[in-house]
């Protein structure tokens, strides 16, 4: 059995309702076709509107308008985007840290116990799948009627060196100057189904005191991604392109740090986001004229938002409350000195 969700079934550790919810919610983190072309900034949105009422008109799926070397960032960004089950069970709170590690570690050994030499093996077709059901639609809508889903078993190995590799260029391009190679193991499948090694590694991982769950998702690689989208927003204005669909990755990945954040009771830092889903809101309302003109005088203030949120979250990791972090002169007069940016590009959001 080289399952996780089926191992924790029959070991009666979740039910099939729960891992059924889990799939749902991994699923559910594969982005789409549209929201990876934007997130890697591959086409620019003039081209981009014509692709889409193209494939709209045409009723053809929009991966099969681009050309080979894009549609393969495309598909490899929608695989390694794409949740292991591990990681869902622990985000919906279904298993906790301790629990995924002691079963991590027990289906660990189970796996190796089967793999060794005079052991017979049975698999499921079900897990035979070397890829994820995210990344075989994508493969799907790019290959079409020529697709055949064989050759994705394990009878039939995918060149793994291929894939990584236009990931990494689309990392690249995501993550510009911050990028670092040595961040990412080629070695590795970074599909959804991940092996037993990779959960037991992605487990560990996880921290198990309270305070925990903010550094764990608020992560430096998220830190970095959300600079990165404020960059392409003062590119965007600079050339004269939609501002609107960058506010919109933004909007989202605030949202999930302020969710474990509040967890976390990190009132502060939450009140910082708070103040930026109100603009993103607001914004959304605003004509895309108006929403550059903000963009261009205030959209900085995002990166001294994040500074501040980075200095807290690496408090909070050291172990220190928040309302002993904020005794210290240096963060309290940087939180009051954000606090008043934002005020004034909320004002001018408000007021027009």
């Amino acid at each position: 059995m080289n399952n996780f969700g089926q191992f924790l079934i029959e070991n009666n550790v979740i039910s099939e309702v729960d891992y059924i919810r889990a799939l749902i919610k991994q699923e559910g983190s594969t982005p789409s076709v549209l929201e990876s072309i934007v997130e890697l900034n591959l086409i620019p949105y003039e081209q981009l509107v014509t692709l889409v009422n193209k494939s709209r008109t045409e009723r053809i799926n929009l991966l099969s308008t681009l050309n080979e070397e894009d549609s393969k960032k495309i598909t490899e960004h929608r695989i390694v985007s794409t949740k292991s089950i591990a990681e869902v069970l622990y985000e919906e709170n279904l298993l906790d840290a301790n629990k995924l590690k002691e079963q991590s570690k027990l289906f660990s050994e189970m796996t190796e116990s089967n793999e060794k030499p005079g052991h017979e093996q049975v698999k499921d077709s079900e897990d035979e799948e070397l890829i994820s059901s995210a990344a075989l639609e994508s493969l799907k809508e790019l290959q079409g009627a020529d697709f055949d889903e064989s050759q994705f078993t394990a009878e039939n190995n995918v060149e793994e060196s291929t894939i990584s590799a236009a990931a990494l260029e689309s990392l690249k391009e995501l993550q510009g100057d911050d990028f670092n190679p040595e961040d990412f193991d080629l070695s590795q499948s970074e599909s959804s189904e991940k092996s037993e090694s990779e959960i037991v590694k992605d487990i560990e991982k996880i921290e198990t005191k309270e305070k925990g769950e903010l550094t764990q998702i608020y992560s430096l690689k998220k830190h970095k991604k959300i600079l990165k989208i404020e960059k392409m927003i003062k590119k965007a204005v600079e050339t004269d392109q939609n501002v609107s669909n960058y506010l919109n990755s933004l909007y989202r990945e605030l949202y999930v740090i302020k969710g474990v954040a509040s967890i976390s009771n990190a009132n502060k830092f939450c009140k910082l986001v708070d103040i930026w889903e109100i603009m993103i809101d607001l914004l959304f309302k605003r004509e895309e004229e108006f929403v550059h003109k903000w963009a261009k005088e205030h959209i900085s203030t995002l990166g001294t938002t994040m500074n501040v949120l980075w200095e807290i979250r690496e408090r909070i990791d050291a172990g220190e409350e928040e309302d002993i972090i904020f005794e210290a002169p240096a963060i309290k007069n940087s939180y009051i000195g954000c606090i008043a940016q934002l005020k004034s590009a909320l004002n001018l959001v408000r007021e027009g």
